[in-house]
């Protein structure tokens, strides 16, 4: 990890985040576009990158943050579903919320910004339902 802005403690988490990220991926069933996306990266820093030269990988505090949402999400969705296909499904479904305004939470969560992000932790903090 090449980000001068980390100390070793925080290499080690965000590694592991990224771990538990890459095995997210498969629970949720992204394509690697998806996840590059949902994650904030593009061209060199892909996905396929990162399992292949972990020890290379440059997160940006942006992408860290969006990881950090990402897996608070994973977290409740675990919490609140009865499978990972539930979370899987959910994550793909029109949602009629006004959070989500009849679209998918994958593809709100994929928005440009951290607000969205927020926006859907927010929701599930405080809504009971899926």
């Amino acid at each position: 990890m090449r980000n001068s802005n980390l100390n070793q403690n925080e290499h080690t988490i965000v590694r592991a985040n990224l771990r538990s990220f890459l095995l997210l991926t498969d629970q949720w069933e992204l394509s690697r576009r998806e996840a590059n996306i949902l994650i904030g990266l593009s061209g060199l820093h892909s996905i396929a990158h990162w399992e292949t030269r972990p020890d290379d990988v440059a997160l940006t505090e942006y992408q860290a943050e969006r990881l950090s949402y990402i897996l608070s999400i994973c977290k409740m969705l675990d919490t609140r579903c009865k499978s990972p296909a539930e979370a899987t499904k959910w994550l793909r479904e029109s949602n009629p919320a006004l959070v989500f305004a009849n679209r998918t939470p994958l593809s709100v969560l994929s928005g440009d910004g951290i607000a969205d992000l927020k926006r859907v932790t927010s929701w599930l903090v405080s809504d009971d339902k899926i």
